[in-house]
């Protein structure tokens, strides 16, 4: 158990000291590179011969925007749920039967447990999309004469663009938070005093 918990330190650790700059910068490359917020109306491209065929794919722009998303989603759940076990690893020990905590690690536990939230919520945006796409697509095929589904479909692609853009934009802005939260508080997190929160803050 000790050398699983002192593991799950150094590997904390080395994710602060370094981990932070390279994900940042990874997202930023993706956002400057896909100006999705001016460039979204251009995307979309009707296929005619396609619906006739009875044949759909999926929108293979947003398949591989999806691709370089969905890791960096993930890894910001797991980056996450390491920070929130390394600060709980950290609580001071509780003696006769007293309740201690720290108001920073609070305060601090609070925050990340907001973003690995957040990260869960986009996380599940993706088989959202492909299920909404797919209920359209089954709409176009058993009523092609109805123009409103294709444009469904059209505006369900076009969302989905905007919203992964924004959902990198919000996970840069998450690390941006993990990383000003820890860097200010490092020595408080790491050698707190103690106080009498209660002991569910830390649950």
């Amino acid at each position: 158990m000790h050398e699983f918990k002192d593991k799950l330190m150094r590997k904390a650790e080395e994710m602060l000291e370094s981990g932070f700059p390279p994900k940042m910068a990874k997202i930023e490359e993706f956002l400057n590179k896909n100006n999705i917020m001016n460039d979204v109306q251009f995307i979309y491209k009707s296929d005619d011969g396609a619906y006739a065929s009875g044949f759909l794919k999926c929108n293979a722009q947003i398949v591989e925007l999806i691709n370089e998303v969905k890791p960096i989603v993930r890894g910001l759940i797991e980056d996450a749920n390491l920070l929130k076990v390394w600060i709980k690893l950290q609580i001071p020990k509780i003696d006769g039967g007293s309740d201690f905590g720290i108001s920073i690690q609070a305060e601090a536990l609070s925050e990340i447990r907001s973003i690995e939230s957040d990260a869960c919520s986009m996380n599940d945006r993706f088989a959202r999309y492909f299920s909404a796409r797919a209920n359209i697509v089954i709409k176009i095929m058993d009523f092609p004469e109805v123009e409103d589904f294709k444009h469904e479909l059209e505006e369900l692609d076009k969302k989905e663009l905007i919203g992964l853009w924004l959902m990198m934009s919000e996970a840069r802005n998450h690390y941006c938070l993990l990383h000003d939260i820890i860097s200010k508080n490092i020595e408080k997190l790491k050698k707190p005093r103690r106080s009498s929160l209660a002991k569910k803050m830390f649950h």
